[in-house]
């Protein structure tokens, strides 16, 4: 199997774990009968977890020179804590797994960023590699509306991560050049904290719009099947977005990119709070999948550019993801406790424009 193709199937693997797995938590939490705050901390739980483990994995490999190592390292503890959901019974064993899922999640992805930085003409691999990612996206959200029994959708998430480390198995290793990386780089977060705080912000309140979104869209009349189907809308149309923006990477610069994808995620988050009926959150879902695959993309490639502590620089990106995942759904269930849904919603998109004018110094 070629190389490129053994990494997009990874990708397409470890992305449909991730997504099947995580979709119906926050519903699983409310027929726990968990209130709304307690949701936001089980996703405080999976984000900070993830947080350290993209940075210290993304350090850890650029340090040793090996990439291939943590690929299947990342598979391999993944299709454990899968399995561990089937555990879950109250809040307290749902926050300690899903820390567990979230710190399994990110060992592997600063090292196949980095990998894949390798391949001839990477930027429009890193385009196509982050497509076959929102593939996996959409498809393990399907499969999950139409599996409809959580215990099946768990049990298919570590099935999945075992056929990705098989595959992985057979890559082969790409030496890297070893970089000494501080225990806390301050000097690469200085570099580029303007694509890291713009990501943050975005992301922060994007995360306190997705720990309830499930529930927000079952109150305007979805089950769990159109649940995956509007998921699997934004996913399954990242896969030709991401592509195109890779390609679009080799003539644009990125950081236009990066601000396109800024400015449609303020508009597409004011719009779902206009939302009344869930076919209308469908077309919404298709800008928010062209917004993220814009500032995905483009912020991958302009770290690899500027760096050369790739997997470092990716993997803090992916911490800052994860940062923004855990303090996000904390402040989104606050924030919706207090005032409803909608309110979150339009911060949302207030903290988007905030992340534009960040933008403005890359």
């Amino acid at each position: 199997m070629d190389e490129s193709v053994r990494v997009y199937a990874i990708q397409l693997l470890s992305k449909a774990a991730m997504m099947s797995s995580w979709l119906f938590i926050p519903v699983i939490a409310d027929e726990f009968g968990i209130p709304y705050f307690e949701i936001g901390l089980i996703g405080v739980a999976y984000g900070l977890s993830m947080f350290l483990s993209y940075y210290l994995f993304g350090r850890l490999s650029d340090m040793m020179g090996r990439r291939k190592l943590f690929i299947e390292l990342g598979f391999l503890v993944s299709s454990i804590a899968y399995a561990s959901q089937l555990l879950m019974r109250d809040f307290v064993s749902m926050l300690l797994i899903q820390g567990f899922v979230g710190f399994s999640i990110g060992i592997s992805s600063g090292p196949l960023v980095a990998y894949v930085s390798g391949f001839e003409r990477y930027k429009r691999e890193i385009g196509r590699m982050s497509g076959f990612g929102a593939l996996g996206w959409g498809l393990g959200s399907i499969a999950a509306g139409l599996i409809g029994d959580y215990g099946l959708i768990f049990l298919m998430g570590a099935i999945l991560s075992v056929a990705g480390l098989f595959i992985s198995l057979g890559m082969g290793e790409r030496r890297a050049e070893v970089v000494k990386v501080p225990l806390f780089p301050l000097e690469l977060i200085k570099k580029n904290y303007s694509v890291y705080l713009a990501y943050f912000l975005r992301n922060l309140g994007a995360w306190g719009v997705w720990i309830l979104f499930p529930i927000f869209l079952t109150k305007i009349g979805a089950n769990e099947f159109w649940i995956g189907v509007i998921y699997a809308a934004n996913e399954l149309a990242q896969f030709p977005f991401m592509e195109l923006v890779g390609r679009m990477s080799e003539r644009v610069d990125e950081r236009w990119i990066v601000r396109a994808g800024l400015i449609l995620s303020a508009v597409a988050f004011t719009s779902f709070s206009f939302a009344s009926w869930y076919v209308e959150a469908i077309p919404i879902q298709l800008v928010i999948a062209m917004s993220w695959s814009c500032l995905y993309v483009g912020s991958l490639i302009y770290l690899l550019e500027r760096n050369v502590e790739k997997a470092t620089s990716t993997g803090v990106l992916g911490s800052v993801i994860s940062g923004s995942r855990a303090l996000g759904p904390f402040f989104g269930g606050a924030v919706a406790q207090l005032t409803g849904m909608v309110w979150s919603m339009y911060i949302a998109a207030i903290l988007a424009v905030a992340g534009l004018v960040v933008s403005s110094k890359l």
